[in-house]
């Protein structure tokens, strides 16, 4: 097992060699160490492989620096970027300043946010205590975003992560909470309340919530939630 020592292969001299290469900073040295390491371990052959497992990574051709290596998915993912990135019919915003509440306005800048950045562009706006956008300690503020399918694709609090279905989710009175979300588009200025089903960030308690809604594209909503 790779990373691992299940065979119980033991040998002093190479546990002072490794001991020794993981200390030197010395580029000369420490590759001696590790050649003489590795001389012992061809003498020894402690393990020998039979067949190796490969690993097949599918990707789009519009990534650029996919993971093709022999550690497939495994590999550091920092560097993938796309070539072009895909173009996304926005619906039009509210305008911030006739924003009438605080609510309100936090969602809108958010929407202004991630149509400026992306999605990741965004991320680090969001997980920011001092953005705006995230209030940990008091009202439990947080954005989150779902699409007309009702899978999360944002919630910088992490109570969610992306990917989970929350069609499911209904309030105290029984009443479907996404399709009520959803549905406050366009009623009034897009607030909703919502009693005990979405606990708070640091107390967990179920309380009244407000949250604040509107559409990002056709298919994908993002909602400002905070608690009074």
């Amino acid at each position: 097992m790779v990373w691992s020592n299940t065979q119980n292969y033991k040998n002093n001299q190479v546990d002072e060699l490794l001991n020794l290469a993981a200390m030197e900073m010395e580029f000369t040295r420490r590759k001696s160490l590790y050649s003489q390491f590795q001389k012992i371990l061809t003498d020894e052959l402690p393990i020998v492989w039979l067949n190796i497992l490969p690993y097949h990574t599918i990707f789009n051709k519009g990534l650029i620096n996919p993971p093709i290596s022999i550690w497939g998915i495994h590999s550091p993912l920092d560097e993938i970027y796309w070539e072009k990135l895909s173009v996304k019919n926005y619906v039009s915003t509210p305008l911030v300043e006739n924003a009438k509440s605080s609510l309100e306005r936090v969602g809108i800048k958010a929407i202004n946010l991630l149509k400026a950045k992306g999605l990741f562009g965004a991320l680090e706006f969001f997980q920011d205590a001092d953005s705006g956008f995230l209030d940990l300690k008091e009202s439990g503020l947080h954005i989150i975003g779902f699409t007309k399918k009702r899978i999360v694709f944002l919630d910088n609090s992490g109570q969610m992560k992306p990917g989970i279905d929350i069609s499911g989710l209904v309030d105290l009175k029984g009443d479907n909470l996404i399709k009520g979300l959803s549905g406050a588009i366009g009623q009034g200025d897009n607030t909703i309340e919502i009693e005990g089903v979405w606990p708070h960030l640091i107390t967990h308690q179920l309380g009244l919530a407000r949250a604040w809604c509107s559409k990002l594209t056709e298919d994908d909503y993002i909602c400002a939630l905070e608690w009074k």
